[in-house]
Order: C-alpha cells, then structure tokens, then sequence
C-alpha cells in the first residue's frame, strides 16, 4: 500500500480531531494525547505480542502493538538490543513498534500504516 502525503495528513487528523464528549470517537483522542514512559517491561509488550501470536498459531489472526511517543527519539533513553552500551538507533524503534510522532509528525502515521498492511 502506497501511502500519499494527503493519506498521512488525513490519517493524522483522524487520529487527532477533537469530538463531542458522548461520541465513541472521544476514546480515540485519549489515546493520542496517552504519554507513556519508554521502560524495558513496554518495550517488551512488541515481543510479548508476537509469542502470543505464534503460540495460537492460527493463520488468520495478526497482533500489533505500538507506541507512539510524543517525546523526541533523542531525549528517550533505550539502550540498543543490539549493543547495550549505545542509544538504540531509529530503526531499532521502529523495528520495535516505537513511533516518534514529533521527529517527524506527518511521518508517523505513515510508518504505522505501512507496518499494519
């Protein structure tokens, strides 16, 4: 699926608009502004995920998880899976479901979307 500029942008409002306080979209906008701290026990919920896929193994079942941070990649501190001693790289959030919405706002959305297809 070939995500468009106008795509993400529509992507981004839906997930960001504002909605009367009795409409079922309301939940959706809490989750958006939802601010969760970048620990080893959440960044394991992407790896919990797929043991519990593989252990139902069911073919027509797909589980996601994600994290979409509203803080900057930089000023999270998540040590490299693959070397313990450095700051994790971009694709290594990525490759793990951490999405940072404001390194690049119009760019998360697409990442999300193109991970889910």
């Amino acid at each position: 699926m070939n995500l468009t500029d106008y795509h993400a942008k529509y992507f981004a409002h839906e997930l960001t608009k504002r909605c009367p306080s009795d409409s079922a979209e309301k939940l959706a906008g809490a989750l958006v502004d939802a601010q969760v701290d970048l620990n080893p026990q959440k960044v394991q919920l992407f790896c919990r995920i797929k043991d519990l896929q593989a252990a139902l193994k069911r073919s027509d079942i797909r589980l996601e998880s994600f994290l979409i941070s509203q803080t900057y990649r930089n000023d999270l501190r998540w040590p490299s899976p693959s070397v313990s001693d450095q700051q994790a790289r971009a694709s290594e959030y990525r490759d793990h479901h951490i999405l940072c919405a404001k390194d690049d706002p119009d760019a998360y959305v697409r990442d999300l979307m193109f991970q889910v297809v």
